[in-house]
């Protein structure tokens, strides 16, 4: 009887894991979706097929046993959704869906938990913006989307401001985007295993000094590396200018905050704290010398040209 259970649990984990993979490749390298990387509705759909095909299996497991289905969970981590407390919605729909999959449970809890876990996916899939590329796809110097369709979008803000989040900097102390509030700031996300990033560095750097004697405008380059000392390493030998600092870890909801999902990634952020994205370097450069300019860019809302 044990090793029937534990064969099935097996089973059910690899069942899991399979399914994981297929799906996430399909959501993040096929299906042409906007950002998919960053769509948390991806992930519930997945655990809750996940769970249900592992549940299913193990449908006359004994419950004792059932924790260890949670094992796959882990498998989020790389693809970052494995982040607090993201991880505890992610929790709460594989209980849900072990709920729904199990026969001796009572009637109206399974639907209950069905009707939970519906409402909860249309949440997410509704709470952010769908959008799919079509043939020719591109950005443009101002952010706009170019050749892409806007399935939904119910997002009704007008400015997005920088969020109340901390990074530490080279001696360990934390530091928070908004004390520096009231200048200009352009930030850049990236990474030492990043070629793009490492590519572009001399770049930026050239446009640094060009502004070096702007005290109004401060240049940030947030690193996301996990491996600090790596970080530290690169920013001893190459001594970049501006502040440099690094997510400590929280790239996931760093990503999440911003709304980007590949590296290197720019935005100018005004006075008041509303940033925008601004990756391409060159166009950034003849924003940031004329103020006027500066503004419209920063007011003006991105479109998506079909």
């Amino acid at each position: 009887m044990v090793k029937k259970s534990v064969f099935k649990i097996l089973l059910g984990i690899l069942s899991f894991t399979i399914l994981l993979f297929v799906l996430f490749f399909l959501f993040l390298k096929v299906l042409p979706i906007y950002n998919s990387a960053l769509l948390k509705w991806i992930p519930v759909l997945i655990c809750i097929l996940g769970f249900y095909v592992s549940g299913t299996i193990n449908k006359n497991t004994a419950v004792g046993y059932l924790p260890f289905l949670f094992l796959p969970l882990f498998i989020f981590k790389p693809f970052r959704f494995l982040y607090f407390p993201f991880v505890i919605v992610l929790i709460v729909i594989g209980v849900l869906t072990l709920i729904v999959s199990r026969k001796e449970v009572k009637k109206i809890y399974r639907v209950f938990s069905a009707v939970i876990l519906a409402f909860v996916f249309i949440y997410f899939l509704l709470s952010q913006p769908l959008i799919l590329l079509q043939k020719g796809f591109k950005v443009t110097q101002g952010g706009d989307l170019v050749h892409a369709q806007t399935i939904w979008d119910f997002d009704t803000t007008p400015d997005h401001y920088l969020p109340d989040i901390e990074y530490i900097d080279q001696e360990g102390n934390l530091v928070s985007l908004n004390s520096y509030r009231g200048k200009t700031l352009y930030i850049t996300f990236w990474a030492t295993w990043c070629p793009p990033c490492i590519v572009e560095k001399p770049v930026l750097e050239q446009i640094k000094n060009e502004f070096i004697e702007d005290k109004d405008i401060v240049f940030i380059d947030i690193s996301i590396d996990r491996d600090t000392k790596r970080w530290l390493k690169y920013i001893t030998n190459k001594n970049p200018k501006g502040i440099q600092l690094n997510t400590n870890g929280y790239d996931p909801e760093t990503m999440q905050k911003f709304y980007f999902s590949e590296i290197p990634f720019h935005f100018i952020v005004n006075s008041e704290g509303v940033f925008k994205q601004s990756n391409d370097l060159e166009y950034s450069k003849i924003v940031l010398k004329d103020n006027k300019k500066l503004q419209s860019f920063i007011q003006k809302q991105n479109t998506i040209q079909y």
